[in-house]
């Protein structure tokens, strides 16, 4: 990709407007349609089995994300996300008008859950190769702090929009309301000044364009560690995913206290992700990486003990945070020391192996979790990730590039 048709002389212009109504529509998009058809595959098969199937499927796409990311730097970034939002319009108004006519089959569902996870593979890379053109490269750490804010908005509240729409209006009705918010953004999308593909970029084959990012990725002193970062931060929500409940359970609180520590979780990630709007260009990726696994690790050190129902909303605020500064480091460090042109390829193999992370540790604790004392488990989980900080903090410093996400 060259750079952006015009270059952009302030944060708050119309293209970062429009891209981050985007973000926001896709992320709520996401949550209703998931819990639609989730209502929907349950309506017809009422099987919890068949629920998780249809989550299941919409998550093996990920496998083929390094390769969709490669695409995604050969062709205009216009293709996979109009063309995304307009493919999911028309899947969710075909099951729509199936739902409304009573005539949806589970096949399709399965169907339209896999397609729905094949589109995200070229849309979330390309959104994440577009912000660094549509912003001042200065401004670039503040609309990550921005767009990661906005997300924890719509978490804390897209649950409870979707769950009211779904629950008053029906699974029907509420997929045609997705589908419209699709067809919208899609529309919107049409109206961002997006930078075309590099001239030169056919002269590659597509494997040669692949190698390369792989290259890219694979030998740089910091890059080279995103991969096993996202994965084991990821498989580490998989314990907490899997034993809170249970916990909860124990408290006498239930689902009600289940849903409260997920909430006061999105708070810790909303304010994490308003601290580094706060920064600004004086955000450093690279100790915020560290800084977030070690309050992580912290974290499920405190859990291992039992506290006291109060401590619990602390953790929970703190596990948020924790995760804001790691997730939001990583992201900023690969949008600057990654070439604009290798954007979509590196986010792809990136994103491929961290969204693996919690469903093959699920898979692989699943069977003997009840067995374990929840001390042994969340302990576990602190010391990994804690090791893991000291890994990090400790490649860092023998790094002898000239990292811009920690230049002073």
């Amino acid at each position: 990709m060259t750079g952006q048709p015009r270059a952009a002389k302030k944060l708050w212009n119309s293209n970062f407007v429009i891209y981050l109504l985007g973000s926001t529509q896709s992320s709520l998009g996401s949550i209703i349609s998931g819990i639609a058809l989730s209502f929907v595959t349950l309506e017809i098969t009422q099987s919890a089995g068949a629920t998780g199937l249809t989550l299941a499927l919409s998550m093996v796409p990920n496998l083929l994300g390094p390769f969709a990311g490669t695409l995604v730097d050969r062709i205009s970034l216009r293709i996979p996300l109009i063309v995304g939002d307009l493919l999911r319009f028309m899947l969710m108004m075909v099951v729509w008008y199936l739902a409304t006519h009573g005539d949806v089959q589970v096949g399709l569902i399965y169907a339209v859950s896999f397609l729905n996870g094949l589109i995200s593979i070229f849309y979330t890379p390309a959104t994440e190769a577009l912000l660094p053109s549509l912003v001042p490269e200065e401004d670039l750490a503040r609309a990550n702090g921005i767009l990661g804010a906005t997300s924890q908005v719509v978490g804390i509240g897209g649950y409870a929009v979707a769950g009211v729409l779904v629950s008053q209006l029906g699974a029907g009705p509420s997929l045609l309301i997705d589908a419209i918010s699709f067809l919208v953004m899609g529309l919107m999308y049409m109206l961002v000044e997006i930078p075309q593909p590099r001239k030169d970029v056919q002269q590659n084959t597509f494997l040669a364009d692949f190698k390369e990012g792989w290259r890219t990725l694979s030998t740089h002193p910091l890059m080279k560690h995103m991969p096993l970062l996202g994965f084991v931060t990821m498989a580490a929500m998989a314990p907490l995913n899997m034993m809170l409940p249970k916990i909860f359970q124990g408290t006498g609180t239930g689902a009600a206290g289940f849903g409260v520590f997920m909430t006061v979780m999105s708070v810790g990630m909303l304010l994490g992700s308003l601290s580094i709007t706060a920064l600004g260009n004086r955000f450093k990726a690279v100790p915020a990486v560290g800084a977030g696994l070690v309050i992580y690790g912290l974290c499920y050190a405190a859990l291992s003990f039992s506290p006291a129902l109060w401590m619990m909303w602390g953790v929970a605020f703190l596990f948020g945070a924790g995760m804001s500064f790691t997730s939001s480091g990583m992201v900023y460090l690969l949008q600057v020391e990654t070439p604009r042109e290798q954007l979509g390829r590196v986010f792809g193999m990136v994103f491929s192996v961290q969204m693996s992370g919690m469903p093959l540790t699920l898979l692989l604790i699943s069977g003997f979790a009840d067995r374990l004392q929840l001390t042994v488990i969340f302990l576990s989980c602190s010391a990994v990730l804690l090791l893991l900080a000291v890994f990090w903090m400790w490649v860092s410093r023998r790094s002898k590039a000239p990292l811009a996400a920690i230049a002073d």
